[in-house]
């Protein structure tokens, strides 16, 4: 007669006792900012805001990349862009992926400031 082995139940796979995605995953480093991105960040500060202006091809260049080198989104919000975003903006309100995700910016733009401005 054959031995019959019970079959794993059906759902969530088996993990060794103590064992967390947590526990294995690497810390995050302090700052993720290059001097890459500050020299970027810096390129599209000096632009004045004038879409006729003949930088303004400069600056959406330095936004996009920079954008791309934080690892945002393009859905996400470009920390260039922060100063003309409204607080009070009843989206950020009633949508909480928005509010975390203007957070992140604000947190990103913060250090990029605090890099780039340095007195």
């Amino acid at each position: 007669m054959v031995k019959r082995v019970p079959l794993r139940p059906i759902g969530r796979p088996t993990r060794p006792s103590g064992w967390s995605p947590r526990a294995t995953s690497r810390p995050r480093p302090k700052s993720r900012i290059t001097g890459d991105m500050i020299r970027l960040y810096q390129r599209a500060q000096a632009f004045d805001g004038d879409e006729t202006h003949p930088d303004y091809p400069d600056y959406l260049d330095a936004s996009s990349r920079l954008h791309r080198l934080l690892g945002r989104k393009p859905w996400q919000v470009n920390v260039v862009d922060l100063d003309a975003l409204d607080l009070d903006c009843p989206d950020l309100e009633s949508d909480p992926h928005g509010l975390s995700d203007y957070i992140g910016a604000v947190r990103l733009r913060r250090e990029l400031d605090a890099k780039a401005f340095k007195s």
